[in-house]
């Protein structure tokens, strides 16, 4: 968890005392939270921990800024357990998944995920502004809630999440650092 400021009491109590506090009989949880320092080194630091341990299989990425939600029979929106929301994703079996969920910007309500623009004179994506469905894939998304299998961060070489200047995020740079290793992102 890599956070450079307070988090809200509401993310305090159903994201993060959930995910340390409820225990799983399918995996074992091992917390790491980063604060203080750029999120592009937050997030390779805690990259490193994590892969010290030869038991380690998937690293979940959760941001202080995003609470899991699933959308009901009636199409309404609820909060769910992220423990919950953790295996859904764990269940697709994929090397990269993230938990679709909206990006916090200063206008609009759009989801954190975005595909090439395919613009040949700069870097440029399009947001995703519509539900389309349970799996799909995109060329980018925030980590807010993502899980990784350990082999992505084993075959694409350091620094993983670079943020040099200009580029939207460390988040991009990843995924598009990826994307030139064969992985593909899927958003469920």
């Amino acid at each position: 968890i890599p956070h450079t400021e307070n988090v809200t009491m509401m993310w305090a109590v159903r994201v993060l005392g959930p995910l340390l506090f409820s225990p799983t009989d399918w995996c074992i949880k091992i917390p790491q939270m980063a604060r203080g320092i750029p999120q592009s080194v937050a997030r390779d630091q805690i990259a490193e921990f994590a892969l010290k341990d030869p038991e380690v299989s998937h690293i979940l990425w959760v941001d202080t800024d995003n609470i899991p939600v699933k959308q009901n029979d009636k199409g309404e929106w609820e909060c769910i357990d992220p423990n919950l929301a953790l295996l859904m994703l764990y269940q697709v079996n994929q090397p990269i998944v993230s938990g679709l969920y909206r990006a916090k910007q200063k206008e609009g309500f759009n989801y954190a995920a975005w595909m090439d623009a395919k613009l040949p004179d700069r870097q440029g994506f399009v947001p995703i502004k519509d539900y389309t469905g349970n799996f799909f894939p995109v060329d980018v998304a925030g980590m807010g809630f993502c899980l990784i299998k350990r082999e992505v961060y084993e075959k694409v070489p350091r620094p993983w999440h670079p943020w040099p200047e200009p580029s939207p995020s460390e988040d991009f740079n990843f995924f598009t650092a990826c994307k030139k290793f064969g992985y593909k992102l899927n958003i469920f």
